[in-house]
């Protein structure tokens, strides 16, 4: 057998003994589908945080949100709706850029024992924020993280998605079969200064992380694989001879 046959066959067969890797459940791309999100928790009890009224969101700037525990982490969606005679904030901004834009927020406390939180900014432009939340409501913009967002315009709003891996953040008891989280959203117009959030908590009061909503939801191992593959060739100059390697080095973290 030729040795390039036999060098394609071996990374055949080393490939077909690493464990498959899960598919996406959700497809991140802002365009939201009922039946991607058919068994994702649904929240939609939104309230008038700003101003701090507690009152339900009217009908043209309701909101509602979506979790889904996934393989690849949790996926979030929020659907917002903004009344056509308000102006939309759309300015561009920098990542964690502390600017007035209408946005998005999706808040995770991973351990739900009000310690600290996780905060994914999507702007109705598409840039992106996150900050870690202690002390109930100290926010810090210098952590950043690697996470799948989307964001995209239907007749009457926008919606935002979100996928937050896993690896994310330190856990505890991330060997389980089921956590409690705990979650907020809310979706800020600028040009009418309101703000609307579901669970009914605020980082204007003295308690903020410990009041957001908890949800029990199944639990996946944080799967890591990482293939380099890899080409080494000599030639004996002398001997007027020459070798060539090609190999692959597998990392596989399983949890």
């Amino acid at each position: 057998m030729p040795p390039t046959l036999t060098r394609s066959c071996a990374w055949l067969t080393l490939i077909a003994l690493l464990p498959a890797l899960p598919a996406a459940a959700v497809t991140i791309d802002g365009v939201f589908d009922p039946q991607e999100w058919a068994g994702a928790e649904h929240f939609t009890d939104f309230v008038a945080v700003q101003p701090l009224s507690g009152a339900p969101a009217p009908t043209d700037r309701r909101a509602e949100a979506w979790m889904l525990s996934t393989p690849e982490g949790l996926a979030f969606a929020v659907r917002a709706w903004h009344p056509p005679e308000v102006p939309q904030t759309r300015t561009r901004i920098q990542r964690d850029g502390n600017a007035p834009v209408d946005r998005m927020n999706v808040m995770i406390d991973f351990d739900a024992d009000g310690r600290v939180g996780y905060d994914f900014t999507i702007t109705a432009a598409g840039d992106i924020m996150d900050e870690v939340v202690s002390n109930e409501s100290s926010f810090n913009s210098d952590w950043d993280a690697a996470w799948t967002h989307a964001v995209a315009d239907f007749d009457g709003g926008y919606v935002a998605e979100w996928l937050i891996p896993w690896s994310i953040a330190q856990m505890r008891n991330s060997g389980e079969e089921r956590r409690t989280v705990a979650v907020y959203f809310d979706r800020v117009l600028v040009a009418t200064g309101e703000r609307f959030a579901f669970p009914d908590a605020s980082f204007n009061r003295p308690r903020f992380v410990s009041d957001f909503h908890r949800v029990e939801i199944d639990q996946y191992q944080d799967q890591q694989l990482a293939l380099t593959p890899y080409v080494v060739s000599s030639h004996d100059f002398v001997g007027d001879q020459s070798d060539f390697k090609a190999g692959l080095d597998v990392f596989w973290k399983p949890s």
